[in-house]
């Protein structure tokens, strides 16, 4: 690793020789740069590179050490369905998290490093969302074949989305269900469910859709106005 002063601020780098065509240059989460070029391609050039794009490197740079601020500010706590949990951080492994119903236990190796406490916990949350989305799929999918409408059973799939809660893939009667919902009350996620069923009635957001998935699920508009922050 070297460094290189762009607008008087130091900043580390890192040039991977690759079989590569073109020169990529990227700012990892950690706020090193690292460079993929050619061998047969000068580091003198590729300097000169990194001085024509100093004003974005840096941009994301501090845009970087923004967000650790964040989550400097926020590791002392975490949301757990619609509840705020006070976190304990100790040093030991392997690495895990405990769970007393008061507070989130984390045990890490490297008890300093605030983005791995934070991978470890929404790794835990992962774990915890199985059994749940899994309960939830099954009540709401009876609901629906209870009050006449012929759905499938739909499986799950869980991940972490930027802007969606939910999808459904009719033809292959899959969900992609957002992990971000384990911060929210447990009602939300239902609400969730049920939008995502009552697509396998409806393929749009009609008037029809709305009508009926209120009538299935009389609280819906209430926690979708939660997760969308109204």
């Amino acid at each position: 690793m070297k460094t290189i002063n762009l607008n008087g601020k130091e900043i580390s780098y890192v040039i991977e020789r690759k079989s590569v065509k073109n020169i990529n240059i990227r700012v990892k989460p950690d706020g090193v740069v690292y460079i993929s070029a050619n061998k047969i391609v000068p580091d003198k050039y590729i300097l000169e590179l990194l001085e024509q794009d100093k004003d974005k490197i840096i941009s994301i740079i501090e845009k970087i050490k923004k967000n650790q601020e964040k989550v400097d500010d926020d590791i002392t706590s975490t949301m757990y369905l619609g509840e705020k949990l006070p976190i304990e951080v100790i040093d030991d492994c392997p690495e895990r998290v405990q769970f007393d119903g008061k507070k989130v236990v984390v045990y890490t190796l490297t008890p300093k490093d605030n983005w791995r406490i934070r991978d470890i916990i929404w790794d835990w949350k992962f774990d915890q969302c199985r059994n749940i989305f899994i309960n939830i799929n099954i009540e709401v999918h009876k609901r629906f074949i209870e009050a006449g409408y012929n759905v499938p059973f739909s499986f799950i799939t869980a991940k972490l989305m930027k802007s969606r809660w939910g999808s459904c893939n009719v033809k292959s009667a899959r969900f992609s269900i957002n992990l971000r919902l384990m911060d929210y009350p447990i009602e939300c996620i239902y609400s969730v469910f049920y939008h995502e069923y009552m697509h396998y009635v409806y393929q749009n957001h009609s008037a029809d859709f709305h009508r009926d998935l209120n009538k299935i699920y009389p609280d819906y508009e209430k926690y979708d106005r939660i997760l969308n922050g109204k």
